[in-house]
């Protein structure tokens, strides 16, 4: 924990990888508790650290959303990334990610956006296991992610839209189908009503 901060690049690389294989999830309480730190290193190296942590960090995600509004723009950038990586646990941090899509700072922007795209992705990859709340909220944020995406004045690149884009319509889809199964009368209903009903239905 003392070396994570490190001035050197290679020692705190080392030492991310020596936590890996120590048994991550135990170090998770001390990083985000660094992510409060007054010393701007250690904010960094939290906020590093979690995102090598990936899913196994989904308990810092409470932490890493208020740190999306650290004055720092670096620290933004830092939080916003290691919210990507953590992937589906993240879900709750899209409506902040979708803030800063509109950040005054290029950089924070763009890193917000790609952070969307791969919670996006990654929600499609878990789409079965999406409670119905889960995937309504889901949908809406990255409806919203889209239409902030759409703005000229961002100027966002295409690929950026696409890669919202793209889980956003599997997402849709998904809740359009539960809706049907939902919705769709049982046999024995079809059996019980005249023909005009189902025609109707239909």
């Amino acid at each position: 924990m003392r070396t994570i901060g490190d001035k050197d690049p290679t020692v705190r690389s080392y030492v991310v990888q020596a936590i890996e294989k120590i048994g991550r999830k135990a170090y998770i309480p001390y990083f985000i508790s660094a992510l409060n730190s007054d010393k701007q290193w250690e904010r960094y190296s939290a906020t590093h650290a979690l995102r090598a942590m990936g899913k196994d960090a989904a308990s810092a995600v409470p932490a890493l959303i208020k740190a999306l509004e650290d004055k720092d723009m670096w620290m933004r950038v830092n939080a916003a990334s290691a919210l990507g990586y953590i992937g589906t646990p993240s879900a709750p941090a899209l409506p902040a990610l979708v803030t800063r899509l509109q950040d005054p700072d290029e950089t924070v922007r763009n890193t917000a956006a790609y952070a969307v795209s791969i919670i996006g992705l990654s929600l499609q990859e878990d789409i079965k296991q999406l409670s119905s709340s889960e995937l309504d909220r889901a949908v809406s944020s990255l409806e919203r992610a889209l239409k902030v995406l759409r703005t000229p004045s961002l100027k966002f690149r295409q690929e950026a839209i696409t890669s919202v884009q793209d889980p956003l319509t599997a997402l849709q889809k998904e809740r359009l189908t539960r809706v049907k199964s939902y919705l769709a009368p049982s046999p024995k209903w079809r059996v019980n009503y005249p023909k005009t009903h189902h025609q109707i239905w239909e």
